[in-house]
């Protein structure tokens, strides 16, 4: 990435994980070029410095072909959120929770932990990519008791110490959807739900709009939860 501007140190700031360190970088005239690993939608901040600084490298890594699917029977158990909890779920195949039953499961909008445990790679690796896949909408990563991170998009990935990884593991994945579900519900009931003093409640978008004011009553159920695939990529900082 070309900047209009001469440096002595470029700082690179991953504002999702707190992650920052020193840039790769040239200069090239009046401009300075720096290194930078980007996934779709994804942001990082760039800082300059006329001086030289003193940070420890930036992680820059790459991936090799040794990926290995995190696959075998999940468990998911509803902890938070309403209406109600609905029952806890065992499956093979990931998908929205919103399909695994007529009642309940589509109008909830809260907190599921999917629990996973699988066996150490047999293949030797310093670090390894812990990646979510598709997530619906933030999750909280916890592997073998401890937290590993919270991730809000737009990539749901975490990189893990080999040092980190039992013969046999136990991840836990907390997913918490938006409340788009649960709104929808209780329109569909006619709850009253827009506890608001002398404040009307205008919809933006026509197709939300009932007699005057917002209604989503006719909303179909948003994915929710972890989708996958989930899955450890080794990888090698550089």
């Amino acid at each position: 990435m070309s900047l209009q501007v001469e440096a002595s140190s470029v700082v690179l700031y991953n504002p999702m994980n707190g992650e920052f360190g020193k840039a790769k970088f040239k200069n090239s005239g009046d401009l300075t070029e720096v290194y930078v690993q980007l996934a779709p939608d994804q942001s990082l901040i760039i800082e300059t410095y006329q001086n030289e600084i003193e940070a420890a490298p930036y992680n820059y890594y790459s991936v090799s072909e040794v990926s290995i699917p995190l696959t075998g029977r999940w468990k998911i158990t509803f902890t938070s959120g309403g209406p109600e909890l609905p029952d806890t779920v065992e499956t093979d195949t990931l998908a929205s929770w919103t399909t695994f039953g007529s009642v309940g499961y589509p109008s909830f909008s809260g907190t599921a932990t999917y629990t996973l445990s699988f066996a150490k790679p047999n293949q030797v690796a310093e670090h390894w990519l812990l990646d979510l896949g598709k997530v619906k909408e933030s999750a909280e990563v916890v592997l073998n008791g401890k937290t590993m991170g919270t991730l809000i998009g737009p990539v749901y990935q975490l990189q893990i110490d080999h040092k980190m990884l039992l013969e046999t593991n136990i991840l836990e994945i907390k997913v918490s959807n938006l409340m788009a579900n649960r709104i929808a519900d209780l329109d569909r009931r006619q709850a009253f739900w827009r506890k608001f003093y002398n404040v009307n409640f205008p919809s933006r978008k026509t197709e939300n709009r009932k007699n005057g004011l917002f209604d989503a009553s006719h909303w179909l159920p948003k994915e929710s939860g972890l989708l996958g695939p989930v899955s450890l990529t080794k990888i090698s900082f550089n």
